[in-house]
C-alpha cells in the first residue's frame, strides 16, 4: 500500500486505531486468562479446601464422640452423663450435615466410591458408639468400656482410614487445582508479555512507517519546512533548502521549485521595472525636448505674429497711400480733361 496517497489524518487515525485495537486485544486476553485464574482459585478456595475442612471436622467430631462415650462409661452421676450425651448427639448431628454436604459436592467417580466406603465405615462405627453410649447411660460402665476397648477401635480405625483416603483425594485435587492456577498464571503472564511485545513492535513499526512517510512527503523535518516557508513569506528568496538526493515530489521540493519560480518572476519584474524606468527617463527627456521646442515654436510664432502685424500695418499704410495716389490720379485726370476741354 502506498501510504503517501493516504491523507495524513487518515494515516494517523489508522496508526492509533491499530495501537488501540492491540491494547484492547491484550486487555481482553488478559481478562479471559485472569477470569480462568479466578475460576480456578475459587474452585481451590471454595471447593477443594472446603471439602478438606469438612473431612477434618468429621474427624474432630469422631474424636469428640469417642471422648464423650468414654466419659459416659466412666461417670457415675447421671447429670454429667447427660451433658456428655448432649455433646455426643451434637457432634453426631454435625457429622450427618457434613456428610450430606460432601455427598452433594463430590461428583467424581473416585470420590463417590470413597464416599460409599466412608458411609459403610461410618454406619458400623456409629452403631458401636451408640451401643457403648446406651450401656453407659444405663449405668453399665464396665460393659460400655469393654465395647470401647475391644469392638470400637478397629471400626474407628477403618472410619479414620476412609476419612484419610477421602482427604488424600481432596488434597490431590487441591494440588492439581493449585498447579493449574500456577500454570494459568505463568501462561497468562507469558502470553500477555508476548502480546504486549507484539503490540509494542506493531506500534513501533507503524510509528516508523508514519514518520517515514510523513517526513518523505514533507521532504524533511516540519521545523525546517516552517522556517523555509517563513523566509519565503518574508521575501528572502535565498533561503537554503535541505533536500534529499533525488527528491522531486516532497513539500520542500515543491517549495524549492516555487522559490526558483519566484526568483525568476522577481528577476523578470526587476528587468521590466528597469526597462520601464529607462523608458520613463527617455520619455521625460523627450518631453523636456518637446517642451523646449514648443517654447521655441511659440516664441517664433510670437515673432511671426509681430511681423504679421507689422506687415498688416505696412499693407494698410500702402493701401492708404495707393488710395491717396488713386485720388491724386483721378484728380489729375480731371484736371487734364478740363485742360483738354479748355484747349478745344
Amino acid at each position: 500500500m502506498d501510504f503517501s496517497r493516504i491523507k495524513v489524518s487518515t494515516r494517523l487515525g489508522l496508526g492509533f486505531a491499530v495501537v488501540i485495537v492491540a491494547g484492547i486485544a491484550v486487555a481482553a486476553l488478559g481478562g479471559v486468562q485472569l477470569n480462568r485464574v479466578q475460576h480456578s482459585t475459587q474452585l481451590l478456595v471454595q471447593d477443594r479446601l472446603v471439602k478438606i475442612e469438612q473431612v477434618t471436622r468429621i474427624q474432630n467430631n469422631v474424636n469428640h464422640i469417642a471422648r464423650a462415650v468414654r466419659n459416659i462409661a466412666l461417670l457415675y452421676d447421671e447429670d454429667p452423663r447427660e451433658e456428655q450425651m448432649k455433646r455426643l448427639e451434637a457432634a453426631h448431628k454435625d457429622n450427618q450435615e457434613l456428610y450430606r454436604q460432601l455427598s452433594a459436592s463430590i461428583t467424581t467417580p473416585e470420590g463417590q466410591a470413597l464416599l460409599q466406603q466412608l458411609d459403610q465405615a461410618r454406619t458400623v462405627y456409629n452403631e458401636s458408639i451408640e451401643k457403648a453410649a446406651n450401656l453407659g447411660m444405663a449405668g453399665q460402665g464396665s460393659m460400655a468400656a469393654h465395647v470401647l476397648m475391644s469392638e470400637t477401635p478397629p471400626l474407628q480405625a477403618r472410619y479414620f482410614s476412609s476419612l484419610e483416603e477421602l482427604t488424600a483425594l481432596q488434597r490431590g485435587l487441591m494440588q492439581d487445582t493449585a498447579r493449574e492456577v500456577q500454570d494459568l498464571a505463568r501462561s497468562t503472564i507469558l502470553l500477555m508479555a508476548l502480546m504486549a511485545a507484539a503490540a509494542a513492535a506493531a506500534g513501533a513499526l507503524i510509528a516508523w512507517q508514519l514518520t517515514r512517510s510523513i517526513t518523505r512527503q514533507l521532504g524533511g523535518e516540519p521545523d525546517h519546512a516552517t522556517s523555509v516557508a517563513r523566509e519565503i513569506a518574508a521575501g528572502r528568496l535565498t533561503a537554503q533548502l535541505q533536500l534529499r538526493a533525488g527528491d522531486t515530489h516532497s513539500l520542500l521540493a515543491a517549495m524549492a521549485g516555487m522559490q526558483a519560480s519566484l526568483g525568476q518572476v522577481v528577476s523578470r519584474v526587476r528587468r521590466g521595472s528597469e526597462a520601464v524606468a529607462s523608458a520613463s527617463t527617455q520619455i521625460a527627456q523627450g518631453n523636456q525636448d518637446l517642451s523646449a521646442r514648443t517654447e521655441s515654436q511659440a516664441s517664433a510664432l510670437q515673432q511671426t505674429a509681430a511681423s504679421m502685424e507689422q506687415l498688416s500695418s505696412t499693407v494698410r499704410h500702402n493701401a492708404d497711400n495707393a488710395q491717396q495716389a488713386n485720388q491724386l490720379a483721378q484728380s489729375a485726370s480731371g484736371v487734364a480733361q478740363q485742360g483738354g476741354e479748355v484747349v478745344a
